[in-house]
């Protein structure tokens, strides 16, 4: 509360820090602060700790909106872009308590069990400080081998494959299908470990593995990498200590046949019935990409449900993590601004009429006050209202000049 105080003193509606800022600085200091060890005690949020949570984003909603003070909170989340801060501690306490602690856990119905996702080895199978006894070379100017190796995903459908070449002609190739849930990094490494297991089974001396993927690369030579799969490929690399092998990486859709055929045969065995069928455990960036989702469509359901924010509700009916920077607009989708009826409402001024003697709402002056009447928009039915204004911010056509 103390860090979103000394913001109010630096910046107002119309001077001071960005809103870009104030909100960047929100996402990636204050909001890291909140969460921190919220494993610990996030685990059941009262209405109390709820409350006093809301609290405290409220004072950073207002500086990032630039809004009245009077805005409700529901909307000045949908208008700065920020979910609810509950339901940030929450996803991160079970991203903690899963990826981290080893503890399963629960959002709603849906569980999260540490044994269905990827952990990193308990021990070294060398040193963290010795590289493999085959020393890995950038690039083999001759070799008996060349193997060029892939992963794709298509259709939330993940495959992985490889294509092996002596003399510039095709001899064999391999390709495996994956869990949805997996990654195309996965993939990937898969394929690298593949290739070398057919290259050992076959005994060639000098060995080209070819690969567009520069994080599989980067990880395969990375010694504190405790990645199961990258250790497998290490392992498989010690073991062929003898024989020459090079791991380089080529920049992909270039044209080299290769590649695009190991493209080919990646993307084919997404839905190939013949490709074999590979289970690897889900990586914990699964986690992440999951949890966004519940949250999102919890956020959706305390948004549609909210009893305040409902004229912010009928313009921006979706939640989303776009920020509004017209603070005018904000003004008019709030209806919190300088606006006689609204100053009347708290007491500010006597009456709530407009200079042309009618109630001075938002929706007066866009439609039908005479001191406005060169940017007026025609008013829709009130029958229609809702749906003009959800089109009306979708197409974007309340601008400043309207207001």
């Amino acid at each position: 509360m103390l860090q979103a105080n000394k913001l109010a003193v630096m910046s107002g509606r119309n001077w001071g820090v960005n809103p870009k800022l104030t909100r960047l600085w929100y996402k990636t200091v204050a909001e890291r602060k909140i969460c921190y060890a919220a494993s610990t005690w996030a685990e059941n949020l009262n209405t109390k700790k709820i409350a006093q949570l809301s609290s405290i984003q409220r004072l950073f909603t207002l500086r990032i909106t630039r809004a009245y003070r009077t805005a409700p909170s529901s909307a000045l989340l949908i208008l700065s872009g920020l979910p609810p801060l509950h339901l940030t501690v929450k996803k991160e306490a079970i991203i903690t308590n899963v990826t981290r602690l080893g503890k399963n856990d629960k959002f709603g119905s849906t569980h999260f069990n540490t044994i269905e996702y990827d952990t990193q080895i308990s021990q070294w199978t060398e040193p963290p400080w010795s590289k493999p006894s085959t020393t890995l070379e950038n690039h083999l100017p001759s070799s008996n081998i060349t193997i060029y190796t892939d992963g794709s995903k298509i259709n939330n459908q993940m495959g992985s494959a490889f294509v092996a070449y002596k003399t510039e002609k095709e001899i064999f190739n391999w390709q495996g299908k994956l869990n949805n849930k997996n990654s195309v990094y996965q993939a990937e490494l898969l394929a690298i470990f593949k290739a070398l297991q057919w290259a050992k089974q076959n005994d060639f001396s000098k060995i080209s593995i070819k690969t567009d993927s520069m994080s599989s690369i980067q990880a395969i030579r990375k010694f504190f990498n405790k990645n199961h799969l990258v250790q497998k490929i290490r392992n498989i690399i010690q073991e062929l200590r003898t024989k020459q092998i090079s791991i380089e990486w080529i920049k992909a859709h270039t044209g080299i046949m290769g590649n695009e055929r190991a493209d080919f045969l990646a993307k084919d065995a997404t839905t190939n019935p013949d490709s074999f069928l590979e289970s690897l455990p889900t990586p914990k960036s699964y986690i992440r990409y999951h949890l966004k989702k519940l949250f999102e469509q919890q956020w959706q359901e305390e948004w549609d449900t909210a009893t305040t924010g409902r004229r912010t509700h009928n313009f921006l009916p979706k939640v989303s993590h776009k920020m509004a920077t017209n603070l005018l607009i904000t003004y008019f989708v709030t209806g919190h601004g300088p606006f006689p009826n609204y100053l009347n409402r708290f007491g500010i001024t006597e009456n709530d009429l407009c200079l042309c003697g009618e109630s001075g709402t938002p929706d007066h002056y866009l439609f039908s006050c005479p001191m406005t009447d060169f940017n007026h928009e025609e008013k829709p039915p009130s029958t229609l209202y809702k749906e003009w204004a959800i089109q009306a911010a979708k197409n974007k056509i309340i601008k400043e000049k309207k207001l």
